[in-house]
């Protein structure tokens, strides 16, 4: 595995697991990171929270919009010793593509043990269909959704400051984008407007988030992947944008309009106050390439902001050998101790 390194500060890991921001020993991890030398992998020490698990579920209408269509979660309440506290919240955005296999049956496994390992509630999140809504709708409804929690933090019982989003492949192309464009109006919709959405992290899990880059990614990982261009670099988006089918022969995107291309890609909104991300690619991807965790990785680099991008050898895009502890590990692993 590689690791592409900053720092992220406490908070983010004090968002996780539910501990005050002085208590640097949550995680029982007490080392440095040190690139000039390998380091032991860190216990976990869940002593800091009571062990939870994933409770009663509830569907819930987070918007409604034409005709009359409601937009749903399903929100996983967590079941632990101390349910009396406020939680955090993990929202995982659904989806491989931005249509209809953004499912609630279509969440990885990791997304519910993530949850139980960190003591968080969990929301999965569906969105309108992108085969049958125009664009921005998606992201709007990501945003809704975030601000909807926020409002039902109380009957909940979250926290609000600890709100954390993640996603895998078209999930984690709009948790991205959800992170980094709070200045966009166009993309935040128009309900529940008194919350912000403005979260306290994002996890990414083989996403696409350079949209202007796509088409020549793929063509480069065409040779290893048995001469087959990614389908995810044509048809899914043209349908997410709303473009029109290319002529015979030319570039898969190119009938597309190029202000959506740009403004539909995480790269081209960072900021240096956008939080924390940690990243997931495998390096045997044949559908979503993994240059794009690469071009965003440089882009946060650029503006200064905290994340970690690990490149797993072999892997495709369902990141097998990927755990909830080793992402919780990784949580840890990034703490710099006093």
């Amino acid at each position: 595995m590689k690791f592409v390194t900053y720092a992220l500060p406490f908070i983010f890991t004090a968002v996780l697991s539910g501990c005050n921001s002085g208590d640097r020993g949550c995680f029982g991890l007490c080392s440095k990171k040190d690139d000039s030398q390998a380091q032991p992998a860190p216990s976990v020490d869940r002593s800091c929270y009571a062990d939870s698990t994933l409770g009663d579920e509830q569907e819930l209408t987070y918007a409604i919009t034409a005709p009359s269509t409601q937009q749903r979660l399903r929100f996983h309440s967590i079941a632990s010793a101390d349910i009396d506290n406020l939680r955090p919240v993990l929202i995982w955005v659904t989806g491989r593509t931005w249509t209809l296999d953004n499912e609630f049956n279509d969440v990885p496994d990791i997304a519910r043990s993530l949850a139980r390992e960190i003591g968080a509630h969990l929301a999965l999140l569906q969105y309108r269909d992108a085969a049958t809504s125009d664009w921005p709708e998606s992201i709007a409804d990501t945003h809704t959704a975030i601000r909807y929690l926020k409002t039902q933090a109380g009957t909940l019982n979250i926290d609000v400051n600890r709100f954390v989003l993640a996603g895998d492949r078209a999930g984690a192309h709009l948790a991205s984008l959800a992170a980094t464009t709070l200045g966009i109006q166009e993309f935040l919709g128009d309900d529940h407007m008194n919350e912000s959405s403005r979260v306290s992290g994002a996890i990414l899990l083989s996403g696409l988030y350079d949209f202007a880059a796509v088409t020549a990614d793929s063509e480069a990982i065409a040779a290893r992947c048995n001469d087959a261009v990614p389908a995810i670099s044509s048809a899914p988006i043209r349908e997410l944008l709303d473009c029109a089918t290319p002529a015979a022969g030319a570039s898969p995107l190119e009938a597309c309009d190029a202000n959506d291309l740009t403004q539909a890609s995480t790269t081209f909104h960072v900021s240096s106050d956008d939080p924390p991300m940690l990243l997931w690619h495998g390096t045997a991807d044949c559908d979503y390439p993994p240059a794009q965790s690469e071009h965003l990785d440089q882009v946060l680099s650029d503006r200064s902001v905290e994340h970690v991008l690990n490149l797993i050898a072999g892997a495709d895009s369902r990141l097998e050998g990927l755990t909830a502890t080793s992402i919780e590990i990784e949580l840890a692993g990034v703490l710099e101790c006093e």
